[in-house]
């Protein structure tokens, strides 16, 4: 199950204000270890509770060296370097190697501290020595597994998010270059037709310079906020379909809108290349119609209409905006891109 980056779990594999707590964690985990081993290995009588303390301390002092040396050594080293034979054979190492430090300190409380061997020692005299070394790898190897799991989940969790970060960062920038860039080939048409009608038709002309530093002042301003009104945002297609009505093949358009509009909040540029893409079409297949942009907002879902909308496949490249700003908060449906507002 993917897990969210907020969730608690991810919070404390990966966040550095939780570091603390998971060293502690650890720890407690090679005490439980420790206590159980030291349990079974040793019968304690009388005042030897000091020595049974002092075996849990060294116990859990072997199986914390070992969990730090697999975790900051050996899974760095080998294992997120894909050398798994040589991480496995370093790591069947460290558990003999720790299995050989309790054995020493199993002699040492027996022989030296005259301390009763337990029914799971290697000195009990039962003849189960390699019954009981088995016992300690395996339980020693399960701990480190475990610790091993968990290191290896957290660095695939910190690449996922690095990734998504990577993603979102790559999109935001794509984000910003559709907002700020202007349609060379609409501004190229724009100037020529003002060109052409200048010294014929000076109203119309002047007209479109003013339709033009609306539309380019609303770009560079408004479109560097993070939202706008959606009624700004109407107007400013309004202009557009104004400059688009005195160029080249003029056409008739009309906007409506219907709903509670004026308090409504959405990012900036957000409908424009639907509109030119429709525009572009209209054009090109001579429609003699009147272009017709609608916008209904009910029961927190947006609705914006446009001719031809997601029959052409440039127009799945323009919704790859709408998915990152929305996710899967939209659909489009007979011609009408329709967004949950929350």
């Amino acid at each position: 199950m993917e897990q969210h980056p907020d969730s608690p779990f991810c919070k404390f594999l990966l966040a550095p204000s939780y570091r603390w707590l998971r060293h502690v964690v650890f720890v407690l985990i090679a005490a439980t270890l420790a206590v159980n081993v030291v349990a079974m290995s040793f019968i304690m009588a009388g005042r030897q509770w000091v020595w049974f303390l002092m075996a849990i301390l060294l116990y859990t002092l072997l199986y914390a060296i070992a969990g730090y040396l697999n975790v900051y050594f050996l899974i760095p080293r080998f294992f997120l370097a894909r050398h798994f034979l040589t991480y496995t054979g370093c790591f069947i190492l460290l558990v003999i190697g720790v299995n050989a430090g309790l054995l020493l300190n199993e002699y040492i409380f027996i022989h030296y501290l005259q301390v009763e061997p337990g029914s799971a020692s290697y000195f009990s005299g039962d003849g189960y020595l390699l019954f009981v070394f088995l016992s300690e790898f395996i339980s020693l190897s399960i701990m480190l597994s475990g610790v091993s799991v968990t290191v290896i989940l957290k660095h695939w969790l910190l690449e996922i998010h690095q990734l998504n970060q990577l993603e979102t960062q790559r999109m935001q920038l794509d984000i910003e270059q559709v907002k700020q860039q202007v349609n060379p080939s609409f501004l190229l048409r724009t100037l020529h037709r003002i060109g052409e009608i200048a010294v014929k038709e000076p109203v119309p002309s002047s007209a479109m310079i003013l339709y033009l530093s609306r539309f380019l002042r609303y770009q560079l301003y408004d479109g560097n906020r993070a939202q706008v009104l959606l009624s700004s945002e109407i107007q400013f297609l309004t202009t557009f379909l104004l400059i688009e009505q005195h160029a080249d093949n003029p056409f008739e358009f009309h906007i409506s809108s219907g709903g509670e509009l004026s308090h409504l909040l959405i990012p900036p540029l957000l409908f424009l290349p639907f509109v030119e893409a429709a525009v572009d079409r209209w054009k090109k297949q001579e429609h003699t119609g009147v272009f017709h942009l609608s916008f209904s907002y009910t029961q927190e879902r947006l609705a914006f209409r446009v001719p031809g909308l997601g029959t052409e496949d440039p127009d799945k490249d323009l919704l790859k905006r709408v998915k990152f700003l929305y996710g899967d908060r939209f659909r489009i449906q007979h011609n009408t891109l329709l967004i949950d507002i929350v």
